[in-house]
C-alpha cells in the first residue's frame, strides 16, 4: 500500500477526530433550563408550602446541574474549545438564550429566597437549599480560571 493511500486511509479512519463538537446534549440541557424557569414564573406566586417550595428549590439546582454536567462534558470531550479565540456560534446561541433565562431567574430567584426563608425550618426545604448551594460552587468553579 503506497504512503499516500495508507495516510488517507487513516485519515478516514481518525474523522471522527475532526468532527465537530455535539452541542446538542448542552442544548438539551439548556432548553430543559429555560423550561424550568419559565414554569417556575408562573408557578411560585401559587406556592404557599414547604412541599412546593422544596420542589421548586429542587428543579432549580437539577437543571442547572444539568447544564453544567453538559457544559463539563463538552469541554472534557472538546478541550480545543477552551482555547479557542472565538466561541463556537452554536455556543454563543445558546448562552445567549441561557443568560436571557438567567435574568429572569434571578427574579424567580427572590421570591424562592423568600419562600426558602419562610419555610426555613422544614428539613426538605433546608436539602434542597443545600443542594442549590452545592450546583452554586460548582457553577463558581466552572467559571474559575484554570
Amino acid at each position: 500500500m503506497s504512503l499516500i493511500k495508507l495516510l488517507l486511509l487513516s485519515l478516514i479512519l481518525s474523522a471522527s477526530a475532526f468532527a465537530a463538537p455535539d452541542f446538542a446534549p448542552l442544548k438539551k440541557a439548556t432548553g430543559d433550563f429555560i423550561a424550568v424557569v419559565q414554569g417556575l414564573s408562573t408557578e411560585i406566586p401559587k406556592i404557599h408550602d414547604a412541599a412546593r417550595t422544596a420542589k421548586a428549590m429542587d428543579s432549580c439546582a437539577t437543571a442547572t446541574s444539568a447544564v453544567i454536567d453538559a457544559v463539563e462534558d463538552l469541554a472534557r470531550k472538546n478541550p480545543e474549545l477552551g482555547g479557542a479565540s472565538q466561541p463556537p456560534p452554536e455556543f454563543v446561541e445558546m448562552m445567549k438564550s441561557f443568560s436571557t433565562s438567567q435574568i429572569k431567574f434571578q427574579a424567580i430567584g427572590m421570591d424562592l429566597g423568600r419562600l426558602c426563608k419562610q419555610y426555613a425550618d422544614d428539613p426538605a426545604v433546608r436539602a434542597a437549599m443545600d443542594k442549590f448551594q452545592q450546583v452554586l460552587v460548582r457553577m463558581q468553579k466552572l467559571g474559575a480560571p484554570q
